[in-house]
């Protein structure tokens, strides 16, 4: 069966969906499954960052290769790697004994890591020009829909089956995913095959880095991952430190967030082919500096919910937008080795501020969302400059 442009689109949103869903309930119940390997509440603290940068210093490795590789050999292929993986980190943490089996697993979750940019790529080569804007942005809704609904259903599933069982049932999905996308994700017929794959990534990284608007959009989701990562990381922490009932506290915040998430992309995705999307963009990380301080220094759970609730709005207005200007700047031949990067660029920052993170959380767990605040304040500075740049790779205007 040839799927359509839209068809592609689709089988994109709804198999990502079952991707960030199933990831996102290892990540978010973390804090839980630590207190029941006996760790206090300093020590999962601790390393709640730790295994966080356990994760991110396993993608990077191949991360930047993920895109070429892809070029060279097959889009399905490694979308596929990417589910088969993910099950396997599912499944050693849903059988893990001891913290040791904790950092596999988490280890194992790094090495499915790099797969938004082959997603991105694939939807620039298969649909119309003047609709890919908003078909980005719409499949970037397959996160925050999964984090409306994965983490109520966690919540509610637990009780039922336990976290355990519930991260088994998320590996069955996870490989369903994959079975999905290689049965009917089609390969796009005119791509570029480069003949050699470290020939090819230098081309990439060069264009990357010699391409004023892309090292400026790079440098940005360096950033913004950085603030967004350490939040994410340490908000089901700061939860279950006030919270009476903390896996359903979790659940349902979690869950508000990724509502507001999804609404939010989805007005993002009717503004994506627009000329302003960078200066929108500065606004959002803006905002979202503001919403992690919130969080940290709100007394009161009802009060840290609406900060983390609201905090869908900043998300909706990162990734997806500066995806879409990447997609302006980037010639089709070098997107999918160029999208490759920004993942794996985003990674980058999603290490090292989490780690600095797990490093002073001991002096108050504050510390934390005050470098995660840090983060999307730099990245206000970096999208002013972004916003600034004006450069064509061919003789196509770039809107900023």
């Amino acid at each position: 069966m040839q799927l359509s442009w839209r068809g592609v689109n689709v089988l994109l949103l709804t198999t990502s969906t079952v991707m960030f869903a199933t990831e996102g309930h290892l990540i978010a119940f973390t804090p839980l499954q630590l207190r029941e390997l006996g760790l206090d509440e300093a020590e999962v603290g601790v390393w709640t960052g730790i295994l966080v940068a356990v994760t991110m210093s396993m993608a990077l490795p191949l991360g930047p290769f993920w895109g070429v590789l892809a070029e060279r050999f097959s889009r399905r292929a490694i979308l596929l790697r990417t589910y088969v993986v993910l099950a396997i980190a599912l499944l050693l943490a849903a059988w893990a004994e001891d913290l040791a089996w904790m950092v596999v697993a988490r280890a194992m979750l790094g090495f499915s890591y790099g797969v938004g940019g082959v997603i991105t790529a694939t939807q620039a080569m298969v649909t119309p020009p003047r609709h890919v804007g908003r078909a980005v942005a719409t499949v970037q809704t397959a996160m925050p829909i999964a984090a409306s609904l994965g983490p109520p259903l966690g919540a509610l599933a637990i009780p039922l089956i336990g976290l355990r069982g519930l991260l088994v049932v998320d590996a069955v999905l996870s490989l369903a995913a994959g079975v999905v996308v290689w049965l009917l994700l089609p390969e796009p017929k005119d791509a570029h095959k480069p003949t050699s794959v470290m020939g090819r990534m230098g081309e990439v990284l060069q264009m990357a880095w010699s391409t004023p608007p892309v090292r400026w959009n790079l440098a940005n989701q360096f950033l913004v991952r950085a603030g967004a990562g350490t939040v994410e990381s340490y908000i089901s922490v700061r939860i279950v430190q006030v919270a009476s009932d903390p896996a359903s506290a979790i659940g349902w915040i979690l869950g508000g967030y990724g509502v507001v998430t999804t609404l939010s992309t989805w007005w993002v995705g009717r503004l994506a082919d627009g000329p302003d999307i960078v200066r929108i963009y500065t606004l959002g990380m803006l905002s979202g500096a503001v919403i992690a301080l919130g969080i940290a220094f709100s007394p009161w759970l009802w009060v840290i919910a609406i900060f983390a609730i609201l905090r869908g709005i900043s998300t909706a207005l990162a990734r997806p937008l500066l995806l879409a200007h990447l997609a302006r700047v980037v010639p089709r031949d070098h997107q999918t080795g160029v999208f490759g990067l920004f993942p794996t660029v985003g990674n980058v920052g999603g290490l090292i501020f989490p780690l600095i993170a797990a490093g002073v959380v001991g002096s108050g767990l504050w510390t934390a969302f005050a470098i995660g605040s840090l983060g999307y304040a730099a990245s206000v500075v970096t999208g002013v400059k972004l916003g600034r740049v004006r450069s064509a790779p061919r003789d196509e205007p770039v809107l900023g």
